[in-house]
């Protein structure tokens, strides 16, 4: 058989199993949520407890990542995000739109190297590149080197980057605060 026939063939199945796929997954008993306009709706219970067993799933796994590097981790309030400060520093602490210039290499919770020695300039506050990079920032100060974990609603969340970091990722950074500039 030649390739072609191949190439055909894997796209017919494909092709198969999508239409399968949406067929079956019609369902006229899904519940509808009507979103009235200016009014606020709360989530279904069931998705805020499914949100709540991910986020306590990827806690523990950030946590056994951390005991099995023997790693003495410390939490930012209740968001989630794990530092552990390998080098202190010996300046200024980041505060709301101070620019922070940081040197990193970030990997995955499986340990795949993503980026690697990023330099970047962040302004505190703006939670660019993510969140949970940002509140982490306003517990480090200048010259300190940490390792920081966030979990993915911190990180990229369920879009991913849509460059090397996948959906739902937790992150882990090897960071260093090079600078600290004050907002003036």
């Amino acid at each position: 058989m030649g390739k072609g026939f191949k190439n055909r063939k894997n796209i017919f199945i494909l092709a198969t199993f999508f239409v399968a796929l949406a067929v079956t997954s019609c369902n006229n008993d899904v519940p509808v949520i009507e979103v009235q306009q200016g009014k606020p709706t709360t989530p279904q219970p069931d998705l805020a407890k499914t949100n709540q067993m991910l986020a306590q799933k990827e806690n523990t796994e950030m946590e056994n990542y951390a005991k099995r590097r023997g790693w003495k981790i410390n939490n930012i309030g209740e968001t989630g995000i794990k530092v552990m400060k390998t080098e202190e520093g010996h300046g200024p602490v980041a505060v709301e739109n101070d620019t922070a210039i940081i040197r990193y290499t970030v990997k995955n919770i499986a340990d795949v190297v993503v980026y690697e020695d990023v330099v970047d300039t962040v302004v505190i506050g703006r939670l660019k590149p993510t969140a949970g990079l940002d509140l982490a920032l306003r517990t480090l100060n200048e010259g300190c080197r940490a390792w920081v974990m966030l979990p993915s609603d911190l990180a990229y969340g369920v879009l991913g980057d849509g460059m090397s970091i996948d959906t739902r990722w937790i992150l882990i950074y090897d960071l260093k605060v090079e600078k600290i500039k004050k907002a003036k």
